[in-house]
This record gives structure tokens, C-alpha cells and sequence, in this order.
């Protein structure tokens, strides 16, 4: 089942006709969750207390955790949200307060860290812009974090149009090359230009690869070029899959299994490794240096 949640407002949003092509890809049941018609309760005192005592309980079918339930169940999530003020509509937000619920969606380590209880595998984040200064961290990023670390959900993918309220912006022509490049549709989200043509089913088909290549090439190049820059050993490169996380002790010991999802750099903190020479420090720093290029961040190595 697709749980998709709608967080736009317009009723001609341009996030949701994004979304609307994404969806017509998958054929799989889907439930929809339009956040503008919720009446989310107000998070006060009385309200966390009621849920603590819920949640303490286990009373995990109460009413109030419908959502959460809903969201833990679902095999692939996709969000629509345009992009408001550096980040997303506030009712996204109210949302995640309601499904980040201890015991359905996820539970804590003794340690303190959270181990995922959800189901899904995927989560496809949909998005919007009207100018060009779009940056990640407080819309997406915030998703992202929440989802591969929270949700276990390792596969979370961004699919966006920007720059369309920009002078002179063709939007048709923006709208059709995100659908086509970064969906990879079909004959639905091709330009009319097309049909105009009057190209056969093949000829589409063929187009669309052409732009799935074009993307991935251009992927491919963006985390090579990374790499080249970031000083990092490129024949014998040192990964999370190289190091023996068995032979790692002490009470934050199993923390370390959550590097990959790169926590510290999507919640803006430092991330310093400390031990006796032999332990694998470096080979840690390395391997993170890598995950942040393959992810297309930019990043020096100094040893």
C-alpha cells in the first residue's frame, strides 16, 4: 500500500500535478492522507500527557495514534509538500508530531537511539519552488533525517521543480522535463509536444529512457567529481561496508551502526571519533567523507 500524504494548499498546486505522475507509475493500492482537511489537536501539556499514558500502556489502538498506525503500516510513502519559507507547510509538521509515537513507529535502544518499527521502504518527497534558493536542510533534509533514522527507511528520494515563478520561466516546459527526467514517465507526463508529432508508444518509450540516462549520467558525474576533490583514497576507498563494526566496544558502541545515515551532518552538529590509534578512526572519517559525496555533499579530507 502507497500511504501518500498531501501537504499542499493550492488547488492547482504544482507539487501535487508532480506528485500525480509519480503515482500514476505504481500500480499499487494507495491511501491518502490530505493534511489540509485534518484537525490536528494542539500539542500542550495535557495532550503529551495523555499520550505518554497511551503510549506507556501500550494502548497503541487508541483513536488518537490512527495516523501513526497508518504511516508504520504503509510499503512506500510519498509526500507532497511545496516548498514554504526554507522548509514545508506547517501542517507537515503537525503531522510528524502525531505519527512519532514510541512503540508504533519507532522504539528506543537502551543506549537512547532509535530502532525503526515501520514497514515501508521507500519514501519519494515531492516539491515545488518558485525561485532557485532552495536549500535542502530544513524541508527535505528534516524528512530525510527522520526517515532513515527514526523510520528506517534507507531508500528517500527528492523529486523537484524550481525557478517557476521566475520572469520569463516557461512552467509547462519546467513541469514536463522534472516529470520526464526525474520521474521517468511515460506517454502521460511527455511534453505535448509529442503527441503533436505524433510519435508511436515506442518512440516514447525510447525518449524517456533518453532522459533516465541523461539523469543518472549526470548523478554519476556530480559524486565523481566530489570524490576527485575531496582528497579521499579513490583505488581502495575506505566504506561503512569495509569496517568490522563486531570489534567496536564500549556503551556507544552500537551508535556507530547509524553512521551511514549521516545524523550529525543533516542536524548541523560535529562529529569528532576519539580512541586509541588502531581502532579505526580514520577509516570511519573516510568512509563518512565518502557516503557525504556519494550524497552529493561537498567534502576535504585532511589527515
Amino acid at each position: 500500500m502507497i500511504l501518500f500524504i498531501n501537504a499542499c494548499i493550492r488547488k492547482n498546486s504544482r507539487t501535487k500535478q508532480l506528485a500525480d505522475h509519480l503515482i500514476n507509475k505504481f500500480n499499487e493500492p494507495i491511501e491518502e492522507i490530505n493534511l489540509l482537511n485534518q484537525h490536528f489537536p494542539l500539542v500542550d501539556e495535557d495532550f503529551l500527557n495523555t499520550r505518554d499514558a497511551l503510549l506507556k500502556g501500550r494502548n497503541y489502538d487508541d483513536p488518537l495514534f490512527a495516523m501513526a498506525r497508518q504511516f508504520s503500516e504503509a510499503d512506500r510513502i510519498i509526500v507532497a509538500a511545496p516548498y514554504y519559507d526554507l522548509s514545508f507547510p506547517a501542517s507537515l509538521k503537525q503531522y510528524f508530531e502525531q505519527i512519532n509515537c514510541v512503540g508504533i513507529t519507532f522504539k528506543y535502544a537502551p543506549e537512547g537511539y532509535p530502532i525503526p518499527l515501520c514497514n515501508a521502504k521507500q519514501l519519494i518527497y515531492v516539491m515545488s519552488a518558485g525561485g532557485e534558493f532552495v536549500p535542502e536542510e530544513f524541508g527535505f533534509g528534516y524528512v530525510k533525517s527522520l526517515a532513515e533514522n527514526f523510520y528506517g527507511i534507507k531508500d528517500v528520494r527528492l523529486v523537484k521543480a524550481v525557478g517557476l515563478d521566475i520572469d520569463g520561466a516557461d512552467v509547462d516546459k519546467i513541469m514536463e522535463d522534472i516529470i520526464a527526467l526525474k520521474i521517468s514517465a511515460y506517454a502521460s507526463g511527455l511534453p505535448a509536444f509529442f503527441d503533436a508529432e505524433n510519435m508511436s508508444q515506442e518512440q516514447l518509450d525510447a525518449i524517456s529512457k533518453v532522459f533516465g540516462f541523461l539523469h543518472t549520467q549526470k548523478e554519476e558525474t556530480i559524486r565523481n567529481t566530489l570524490l576527485q576533490m575531496s582528497r579521499l583514497p579513490l583505488k581502495q576507498p575506505k566504506t561503512f561496508e569495509g569496517f568490522d563494526f563486531s570489534n567496536v566496544r564500549g556503551k556507544r558502541g552500537d551508535a556507530l551502526k547509524n553512521l551511514p545515515a549521516l545524523t550529525a551532518v543533516y542536524a548541523g552538529r560535529n562529529l569528532a571519533f576519539i580512541g586509541p590509534p588502531g581502532v579505526g578512526k580514520t577509516h570511519l572519517a573516510m568512509a563518512y567523507g565518502r557516503e557525504c559525496c556519494i550524497r552529493g555533499m561537498k567534502t576535504y579530507f585532511i589527515k
